[in-house]
């Protein structure tokens, strides 16, 4: 079960938070919170020796990416967490990480909260839960099949 966990929730959220890190710019909220935790110059130092040029992106990659990997990583929790036992009873909980994003979106688009609404963040967010349920039923299912034999 570790080894799930670390693939499907750890790992997704960790690369997730090294494209906010590295590759993103400083006036996100994030680097707001290092500021009033005295860790930003800090974060500045690894950023610089990591990303040397200061290289800001704009794409998929750094836009919709790591929202995408936070959304697949937990509702992968919710997955290992219920383990085979992901039925129309429980299903509400899997589906908590798509509507609370879609939520956010929603509320940018409404300007609720600061952000830019974004259907193309929210095709991610589906694809992530629809790839989190396919990757994990199937290995469930070939976990069960070993099992038997």
């Amino acid at each position: 079960m570790s080894r799930l966990f670390f693939f499907h929730v750890f790992l997704p959220l960790l690369i997730g938070f090294f494209i906010y890190l590295f590759f993103r710019e400083d006036s996100l909220l994030f680097f707001n919170w290092a500021k009033k935790i005295n860790l930003y110059n800090i974060l500045i130092e690894i950023r610089s020796i990591l990303n040397p040029n200061n290289l800001v992106f704009h794409n998929w990659m750094t836009q919709i990416l790591p929202d995408a990997l936070w959304c697949y990583s937990y509702s992968s929790f919710f997955i290992i967490i219920l383990n085979k036992k992901l039925n129309i009873k429980n299903i509400w909980l899997f589906s908590i990480p798509f509507f609370v994003a879609v939520g956010f979106e929603f509320f940018q688009y409404f300007s609720i909260l600061k952000g830019t609404f974004d259907l193309y963040d929210i095709f991610a967010y589906l694809l992530s839960v629809i790839l989190s349920l396919c990757l994990l039923t199937k290995k469930f299912k070939k976990n069960e099949t070993l099992t038997k034999n």
